[in-house]
């Protein structure tokens, strides 16, 4: 709890130079972003109001979501550091993926095309900024803690740096992207490790050491990974170092949602108000834009094609919850707020949407399942994934909304 206690107080200063840019502005002067000034405006679509309302909301309790699965993975990591077990660990790692999943979910509404105003680009502080702090990937592991083969790499094991959020936030893409060192992919490294192995007692602040780590090459189990410590003769304690970055982490991820969250706040979050000053034809067509997007350029050429969870081996659920934020969005299950009661006369697109959300989740459990292998099951899913995007075009056609030609 000692250490619960002094993380607070060190995040406290790092929360008020964080938070000190404000995530409110004076009424917009524009509409969205240059990306959409290219596209010709709808023609006046009346339920169109309604949907415009929608986003705003769906992004605002979005970010809420995710905020809240972080903070209960803080209160999970907390319990690991308190009782480092494998129980425990098991916990932090199963909240992990469903704070992971959470904040996936709100990309299809958070990604809305916005201006962000000048002063937080030159500030570092636009939306490309904040999501690069959240979900930077994929991520050298070796930049954060050890790896086989490199038992004191990292920032953990680097004495020269002292463990605090300033640290954590400066190190962050250092020289490299790949140098992440705050956001969600160094939290899933922190808890798994680099080969998906990591040990409880990693993070038991009674084992005053550095760790030396040896693999048996021939064994590739839990059993094979085995740590020897060995006691420095300056007292420094590299699982203390660990414990720490893990903890600040998680509340350095709190506080990077917090900052999103306010920017969709309904009554006077600078998002929302931007979306509430444009047209409701415009919204619909910066929605279903941000949709074809994060289609072609987050899951096609990113997620199918790397692998952005790799610690926890769970990628599959990344494209999974990626696809059911899109489908929360434009299907929520509140009646009279998405895209079914703009599409509601056009049975044949509602089958097709229907069909597309049940093709996906079947080729992702067997991506999952690695059947019949994991590479064509990845293929299937890209096929799956292509024909959505067609059924998101075909409706945008229907509807009378220009999106740009998919190559």
């Amino acid at each position: 709890m000692a250490v619960r206690t002094q993380q607070r107080i060190m995040l406290s200063i790092g929360t008020a130079i964080l938070l000190a840019a404000c995530d409110t502005t004076e009424a917009p002067k524009v509409e969205l972003a240059p990306a959409l000034k290219q596209l010709e405006t709808p023609a006046q679509i009346p339920e169109a109001t309604l949907y415009a309302e929608h986003i705003s909301l769906s992004a605002y309790q979005a970010l809420t979501d995710a905020l809240e699965q972080a903070t209960e993975l803080e209160s999970r990591i907390v319990n690991l550091l308190e009782q480092p077990n494998d129980e425990n660990l098991h916990l932090a790692q199963d909240q992990w993926r469903s704070a992971y999943s959470s904040y996936l979910s709100s990309l299809a509404s958070t990604r809305i095309p916005v201006n962000d105003p000048p002063e937080w680009v030159q500030a570092n502080l636009s939306y490309r900024d904040v999501e690069a702090l959240l979900d930077s990937w994929p991520i050298e592991g070796g930049y954060i803690d050890y790896v086989p083969g490199y038992a004191l790499s990292g920032i953990v094991n680097d004495l020269t740096l002292t463990i605090s959020a300033e640290t954590l936030l400066d190190q962050h893409g250092f020289s490299d992207p790949s140098y992440a060192s705050v956001g969600y992919h160094p939290l899933e490294f922190m808890l798994w490790g680099e080969d998906g192995l990591r040990l409880a007692t990693d993070f038991d602040d009674k084992k005053d050491a550095r760790a030396d780590v040896t693999h048996n090459n021939s064994d590739d189990t839990a059993d094979s990974h085995a740590m020897e410590y060995q006691t420095l003769e300056d007292g420094a304690s590299n699982h203390q170092r660990r414990r720490n970055y893990l903890l600040l982490a998680s509340q350095l991820l709190q506080q990077h949602l917090q900052r999103l969250q306010r920017r969709w706040e309904p009554a006077n979050g600078y998002y929302a108000s931007v979306v509430q000053a444009t047209t409701a034809e415009k919204v619909l067509q910066a929605s279903l834009l941000a949709g074809q997007n994060l289609l072609r350029n987050e899951v096609l050429q990113r997620r199918l094609t790397d692998y952005s969870s790799p610690y926890s081996q769970s990628t599959p659920a990344d494209v999974a919850a990626v696809i059911n934020g899109l489908k929360q969005l434009y299907f929520p299950a509140t009646e009279g707020a998405g895209l079914n009661m703009l599409l509601g006369d056009h049975a044949d697109l509602m089958a097709n949407w229907n069909s597309s959300w049940d093709n996906i989740d079947t080729c992702v459990v067997q991506w999952h399942d690695h059947l019949p292998n994991e590479d064509e099951a990845r293929q299937l899913c890209r096929q799956r994934v292509i024909e959505l995007m067609a059924v998101l075009e075909r409706s945008a056609r229907t509807l009378g909304v220009k999106l740009p030609a998919n190559g």
